[in-house]
């Protein structure tokens, strides 16, 4: 019976460290490139502006969204307030996605803790990579001055 407990602790330990070991090479990977982006697309986003987030977005979200809900959606966040700081951005996770064209692109998204006028925000950016530069798949932002 010890055995097994033992055996079951080790293998447990094991799963976490390679879960972990992971986690920290994708970080490793990503940080240098993914980083600089974010830290610039943060304040691009946070100006509420339709056509500055446009630039942002990548042509599979572009053809997905249009104008008109673009627009809602930045008045809507727009109730978050202008921002005033926000920490390192921290990664998540990464996955693969499908293009239309059955090309198969690694997905990476990063979370961001900061501070707007209204208070704490936490943003998720969910980005990948086309034609060397990275471009927003998909953006989230988790405020208190957005609930009902």
């Amino acid at each position: 019976m010890k055995k097994l407990i033992i055996y079951a602790i080790f293998v447990v330990f094991c799963a976490f460290g390679i879960y972990f070991g992971y986690a920290y090479m994708q970080e490793k990977r990503f940080n240098p490139t993914v980083v600089p982006f974010v830290e610039q697309a943060v304040p691009q986003l946070s100006q509420w502006d339709v056509e500055r987030t446009k630039a942002l977005l990548d042509e599979e979200t572009l053809k997905r969204v249009t104008d008109h809900d673009l627009e809602q959606m930045m008045n809507y966040l727009a109730r978050i307030g202008e921002l005033q700081d926000f920490a390192k951005p921290r990664f998540r996770s990464t996955s693969k996605a499908m293009t239309t064209g059955a090309v198969e692109r690694d997905v990476v998204t990063y979370r961001i803790k900061a501070e707007y006028s209204s208070g704490p925000v936490e943003i998720t950016l969910s980005m990948v990579e086309r034609d060397g530069e990275y471009r927003l798949l998909s953006f989230n932002f988790q405020s208190q001055a957005l609930a009902p």
